[in-house]
């Protein structure tokens, strides 16, 4: 998904369509960074299809925030992270019923050497106010587990999916 050609509505289309053209269900949904806007949108169109919700070091929005609104709300400035541009997918606020989505089971794996750790570290803190269907892991890695850490990141998944 090019953040640059499309916005943050095109990719939960995207991903709705995907599934429900497929006739998939009992989808886990792993959201990384940015990614964990889509996964909440996703999961708020079609909760019906999602068991789980991963938030991989990710965005984790309320409902009238956009990435910019999420990272700024922690007192810090978007544009000074590298590589993140105000463009349309990263200032398009989310809205959605956050009832649609709140019986999902969701767990944050947070990443204890990324450099987003300042903005992570909000969700951990808005996660510890209402546990309730979340589950909270911390990994010693970079924002990119995948690269960083990738047979570590996939045994933790396998877990996750098999709870």
């Amino acid at each position: 998904m090019d953040v640059h050609k499309s916005n943050l509505s095109g990719h939960i289309d995207q991903i709705c369509n995907l599934i429900t053209d497929n006739n998939l269900k009992d989808i886990i949904l792993v959201g990384h960074s940015y990614g964990g806007m889509i996964i909440t949108g996703v999961a708020a169109e079609i909760p019906e299809r999602i068991s789980q919700l991963v938030y991989l070091d990710a965005a984790l929005p309320e409902t009238g925030q956009s990435l910019f609104d999420v990272i700024s709300s922690t007192g810090h400035d978007p544009r000074s992270f590298s590589k993140l541009e105000p463009v349309a997918a990263y200032v398009e606020k989310l809205y959605f019923d956050p009832q649609r989505i709140q019986k999902l089971p969701k767990t944050y794996i947070l990443c204890t050497e990324s450099n987003f750790i300042d903005i992570t570290s909000f969700a951990k803190k808005k996660i510890a106010l209402n546990k309730k269907n979340w589950t909270f892991i911390e990994i010693p890695s970079s924002h990119v587990p995948q690269a960083s850490m990738p047979e570590q990141l996939v045994k933790i998944l396998f877990e996750i999916a098999e709870t």
